[in-house]
């Protein structure tokens, strides 16, 4: 079983200008959020993906269990962050 990392600091940096529409843009990068759009994401095209983000408390319930064991079988990269540190 892989292990789950944490974000870098400067990684969560670059998460938080996504919220910008221009970095989205020039990244080429759509952030979702929620499982029922994650799902549908690893179903439809999985390849798009580049990393999956829990948040320290998601992770440990059922629908964060679920999307983990996704994440996994498909061999994406799995991150978490403390919540606090991504506001």
């Amino acid at each position: 079983m892989t292990a789950i990392s944490t974000l870098s600091v400067n990684r969560q940096k670059q998460i938080r200008k996504l919220q910008q529409k221009k970095f989205r843009v020039s990244s080429n990068t759509f952030i979702g959020e929620g499982f029922r759009l994650f799902e549908a994401a690893v179903q439809t095209d999985p390849e798009r993906i580049r990393e999956v983000i829990f948040s320290d408390e998601v992770v440990h319930t059922g629908p964060g269990q679920k999307a983990l064991s996704l994440s996994r079988a498909r061999q994406i990269p799995v991150f978490t962050v403390n919540n606090r540190e991504m506001k």
